[in-house]
């Protein structure tokens, strides 16, 4: 079976996992908390980053090579993620690379840089994707590792002023897409869809998008424990046409694999 390694919170391994999950390929999620995630990657001489795929002789750590492998090998029954022509997939790759550069780092900046001094109120959120034992051990990872998870990352305020400007350039293109479109592409659900959600998760949180050890939906909103001035932010682009699209993704196109 396909093994895929992950830091469950991790929004790329989201976009990662979705892919899985819409190929109906069956596969096995191995969480690690940060920084143990080395010890599996290391052990397979595949560098330091997750997500890892392990498919039989492949072993693919970018998670849009993970997308297009996973697409080749889909289900029969399953549509396509980069669409039926070479326009569409051309189309389709681009904007994947466009949010996996512009987006992804600057939500991931932007969570940090409020929920790092509210340990609690991270694993309450990111915690999710592990058990009891596993929240204990993110919260005290979390605690020795912020300090270099905000120089690894150069998280200041003014680092994190610039990411959201980055975050509203973004949804400002991907609202105008929506309003000629149900989707980022014609209409067509694509890995464009899938990469915008997956990355915008760090600050929308809908519910539906927190992921659990257990595959259920979270039943609150994540935002109620969130800082005052990140809940402002989060609420703000939830009303977005980009947000709306992100929501009705997740509750529509969001399925486990059997």
């Amino acid at each position: 079976m396909w093994q895929l390694f992950t830091i469950p919170f991790s929004h790329y391994c989201e976009k990662a996992r979705w892919a899985l999950d819409y190929s109906r390929r069956p596969y096995q999620e191995r969480g690690y908390l940060p920084g143990l995630h080395l010890t599996a990657t290391a052990l397979r001489g595949r560098g330091k980053t997750v997500p890892m795929l392990k498919a039989g002789a492949e072993h693919l750590t970018d998670s849009s090579d993970i997308l297009q492998f996973v697409d080749r090998e889909r289900n029969v029954d399953v549509p396509s993620l980069f669409g039926r022509d070479e326009a569409t997939r051309s189309e389709v790759i681009r904007l994947e690379d466009w949010l996996d550069e512009s987006l992804g780092p600057s939500t991931r900046l932007l969570a940090y840089h409020y929920l790092l001094d509210s340990i609690e109120t991270l694993v309450q959120v990111a915690g999710q994707g592990y058990g009891p034992l596993g929240r204990l051990g993110l919260g005290m990872t979390m605690r020795s590792l912020r300090g270099g998870i905000r120089k690894g990352y150069h998280i200041t305020p003014d680092r994190a002023a610039q990411g959201m400007e980055r975050i509203g350039k973004v949804f400002a293109e991907t609202d105008a897409r929506l309003s000629a479109s149900p989707f980022l592409i014609g209409n067509s659900f694509t890995a464009a869809d899938l990469t915008l959600a997956a990355l915008s998760g760090p600050v929308l949180m809908w519910p539906e998008s927190i992921h659990r050890f257990d595959r259920r939906i979270v039943s609150h909103d994540p935002i109620e424990g969130l800082p005052d001035a990140f809940k402002t932010i989060v609420q703000s682009l939830r009303k977005t046409p980009t947000g709306q699209h992100a929501q009705r993704l997740y509750r529509d196109w969001r399925r486990a694999s059997s």
